[in-house]
């Protein structure tokens, strides 16, 4: 895992690299702050290479007077830090991927609401329990749908792996951060 990364994990670099390449395809200039990947740059997008979250932290709000609006995509100990900067400087935020909030650290809720002018949650509870809280949210979708179909029918799996029909399946899907598995 790279310095920057090392903030967050291998899927959070994946999913900035998603949102940059969308928002370039639906016309918007996109400036995408980067440490080292193996991911290509997307296109039609500026993408600063940066080596470390210092220098990533540096760098954003250099270039935030270009932008009408930050992205901060996951990494909520790092981004929240940026999104208190960057709102102070007139500067619109949305807070990609809200941390687990529901599940531990409630308290962050009102720091994300207070500092994102919307907050973008990819699983399908989480609106309404910013909703309830007074908070504008979007669900847009686990970017892992986009990208991983079911390549047979729940029945056909079972069959071919000889599951009973009739029984209840627990999957155990271990995060991808240490401190989480």
């Amino acid at each position: 895992i790279d310095p920057v990364r090392g903030l967050t994990n291998l899927s959070s670099g994946k999913m900035g690299y998603a949102v940059a390449q969308a928002a370039a395809e639906s016309g918007a200039r996109v400036i995408l702050v980067s440490g080292p990947t193996s991911l290509p740059d997307p296109e039609r997008v500026r993408t600063l290479r940066v080596e470390s979250a210092q220098e990533m932290h540096d760098t954003v709000p250099q270039h935030a007077a270009e932008a009408d609006i930050f992205i901060g995509v996951d990494a909520p100990d790092f981004n929240l830090g940026l999104e208190i900067e960057l709102k102070a400087a007139g500067i619109k935020t949305i807070h990609y991927v809200s941390p687990s909030i529901w599940a531990w650290r409630s308290g962050r809720v009102r720091k994300i609401g207070r500092l994102a002018e919307r907050i973008a949650v990819i699983l399908p509870f989480e609106p309404e329990y910013y909703r309830q809280r007074g908070y504008t949210v979007d669900f847009v979708g686990h970017p892992l749908l986009d990208t991983v179909a079911p390549s047979t029918s729940r029945a056909e799996f079972r069959r071919t792996q000889g599951i009973d029909p009739d029984c209840t399946i627990i999957g155990l899907l271990p995060g991808s951060r240490r401190k989480e598995i």
